[in-house]
C-alpha cells in the first residue's frame, strides 16, 4: 500500500511540475520571429529573383583574380550594365569586407588591383542591372 502511495505523489509532483513550467514558460514569452522577419524575407527573395535572371543570362559577368597581380571583371558588351556594386565579404573578418562601385560606360573590362584586398578567401557578391532585371551573381576568390 505505502509503494502504491509512493507512486501516486510522484505522479502528482510529476503533474504539478509540468504545469509550473507550462505556466512559467508562457510569461516568458518567446520571439522567435524578428521585427523585421518579413523586410528580411523580401530581401532574400529578392536576391533568388536577381540570381535567376542573371541565370537566364548565362552569367555574364566573369571574375578572376589571376591576371599578373589583378582581379579582371569582365562583362559581355552585348549585355553591359551601367553600374556594377561589388561587395568583398572576408567571412572570418568583417573588418576586412570591401565594397567597390564599378561604372561601365565604354569598356567591358576593368582591372581591379589585389592590394585592393588583404590575402584571403573572400566570398563576392556582384549586383547589377542588364534590361532592366536586377541581376545577382556570386563568387569565391583566393587573394594570395
Amino acid at each position: 500500500m505505502k509503494f502504491r502511495n509512493g507512486i501516486i505523489i510522484s505522479m502528482i509532483l510529476f503533474v504539478v511540475f509540468i504545469v509550473t513550467l507550462g505556466i512559467l514558460m508562457q510569461r516568458a514569452g518567446s520571439d522567435l520571429v524578428s521585427d523585421d522577419y518579413y523586410l528580411k524575407d523580401q530581401a532574400f527573395q529578392y536576391d533568388i529573383n536577381a540570381q535567376k535572371n542573371a541565370q537566364r543570362l548565362n552569367f555574364p559577368l566573369k571574375l578572376n583574380a589571376v591576371i599578373n597581380e589583378m582581379i579582371l571583371v569582365e562583362m559581355p558588351d552585348s549585355l553591359m550594365p551601367f553600374k556594377l556594386k561589388l561587395y568583398f565579404m572576408r567571412p572570418n573578418d568583417k573588418r576586412l569586407d570591401k565594397e567597390l562601385t564599378l561604372h561601365f560606360m565604354k569598356q567591358n573590362k576593368y582591372l581591379i588591383q589585389k592590394g585592393f584586398l588583404n590575402k584571403g578567401h573572400y566570398d563576392v557578391k556582384a549586383s547589377y542591372v542588364i534590361l532592366a532585371d536586377s541581376c545577382l551573381q556570386n563568387f569565391h576568390i583566393e587573394v594570395k
